[in-house]
């Protein structure tokens, strides 16, 4: 991230977490909320991963022990690619999207993700 770029970001810094945690409170409005999970919601099924205590989308590629095997992520996706994008706080533009949901009582333990998820990430 370059100087200027920092300093943009100081105000959505994080206390109490590492330095490079940022939170930027109503990042998308409720209207972009609401359409992305309606969009979340209305992929077909196959779409879905189920694992032990979650399931998953993966958009923009499906992990391999290889490297990232490319997919084409979808417009209503890449819309919010760009919003992250135009932030201009990644040296690229993001190109992959991994969309977890969890039910109640459900989770993953802490843990590092491996080397295709490195080295900046977006959550919300």
């Amino acid at each position: 991230m370059k100087p200027d770029e920092t300093k943009m970001l100081e105000k959505y810094r994080l206390e109490k977490c590492p330095s490079s945690a940022y939170y930027i409170q109503n990042f998308l409005t409720v209207e972009e909320e609401q359409l992305l999970l309606k969009n979340v919601y209305n992929v077909p099924q196959t779409k879905w991963t189920q694992l032990l205590r979650r399931r998953l989308q993966n958009w923009g590629g499906i992990p391999h022990p290889n490297g990232m095997v490319p997919e084409v992520i979808p417009q209503w996706l890449q819309t919010y690619l760009d919003k992250i994008a135009d932030l201009n706080v990644f040296s690229g533009t993001p190109n992959h999207v991994l969309i977890n949901e969890y039910k109640p009582n459900e989770g993953i333990m802490p843990h590092l993700d491996g080397p295709l998820y490195s080295s900046t990430i977006a959550t919300g």
